[in-house]
């Protein structure tokens, strides 16, 4: 496809991402271009198709127009254009954290109850990511005592994701910034890695991260209506295990970051468990109050 009859508004910050983003114009209607890297078009390519099942089943994600191969090296995604505001700039106090985190756990419901036919090995799926990631980090010789730590948590709890059932739709990289709010709706947006995966990663991938506990915990208590499996803990640490060392290997890749950031993030991580010691984070507010079902 070519894009030389739309006007180019302005090129969007990717933040950490490496997806390049710009706002076009055409006919009256604005649109988002998305300019991956041909290379990993194949799982961009499945993403797209998870999303366009989403929107058959009436959730709020952007439309898509058109896919497919700008050059050898680039691929692309020409999607709709949401207005509205980040739901990260939205979620000022915690009282607006709590409300949103409701709205959100109602939607996130919405999304992993669809029906679908394809299934995945969760644990197959955990092992071989989290063996390729240990092994980077292990390498880089920072935090090691804490690195063994997680590891040896890891490899203790491991069979938990062998219990786990029920695959679904997931966001795949769940957080208020990839939120948009129009006119109260929340649509969801930047679903790159929208998957088939366990629905619960939505919940804690990037509660790991440490920001907005009012909302997370508000999301958490409501998507279970205050009846919170002791099994989610294990795997929130799990999850989180992973997350911690994506992100460490992230600071080497992204300018203003470095590995003391990674060790940092590492550290507020395990204290948050005591270490391990506790199953449930002490980020988790307890006294926020899930809505029950009418």
């Amino acid at each position: 496809m070519k894009f030389e009859d739309y006007l180019v508004v302005e090129k969007i910050n990717s933040g950490a991402s490496s997806v390049e983003k710009y706002k076009l114009y055409k006919n009256n209607k604005y649109y988002l271009l998305r300019i991956f890297d041909a290379r990993f078009m194949n799982s961009r390519y499945k993403a797209l198709e998870n999303i366009e099942m989403l929107l058959k089943n009436g959730i709020s994600v952007p439309k898509i127009y058109s896919k497919g191969l700008l050059t050898e090296e680039k691929g692309y995604a020409l999607l709709e254009w949401i207005d509205g505001t980040s739901l990260e700039k939205k979620i000022t106090d915690i009282e607006t954290e709590i409300q949103y985190g409701e709205y959100a756990a109602k939607e996130l419901l919405k999304m992993h109850n669809i029906n679908i036919s394809s299934q995945i090995a969760i644990y197959d799926r955990f092992i071989e990511s989290f063996s390729k990631k240990i092994k980077k980090v292990l390498e880089l010789e920072i935090g090691k005592e804490n690195i063994m730590l997680l590891r040896d948590f890891v490899m203790k709890h491991l069979n938990t994701l062998k219990e786990l059932k029920g695959n679904s739709i997931i966001h795949g990289d769940f957080h208020p910034g990839n939120i948009i709010v129009d006119d109260n709706k929340l649509v969801f947006i930047d679903m790159d890695v929208c998957a088939i995966s366990h629905p619960w990663m939505d919940l804690t991938s990037n509660a790991c991260n440490m920001e907005f506990p009012n909302f997370y915990s508000s999301v958490i208590k409501n998507y279970f209506q205050n009846n919170i499996p002791m099994e989610f803990w294990e795997v929130y640490n799990l999850f989180g295990s992973i997350y911690i060392l994506d992100y460490i290997l992230y600071t080497l890749r992204i300018d203003g970051k470095s590995l003391v950031d990674g060790e940092q993030k590492l550290k507020e991580f395990l204290k948050f468990t005591n270490y391990f010691q506790s199953d449930i984070p002490n980020w988790f507010k307890k006294d926020i109050k899930a809505r029950r079902k009418k």
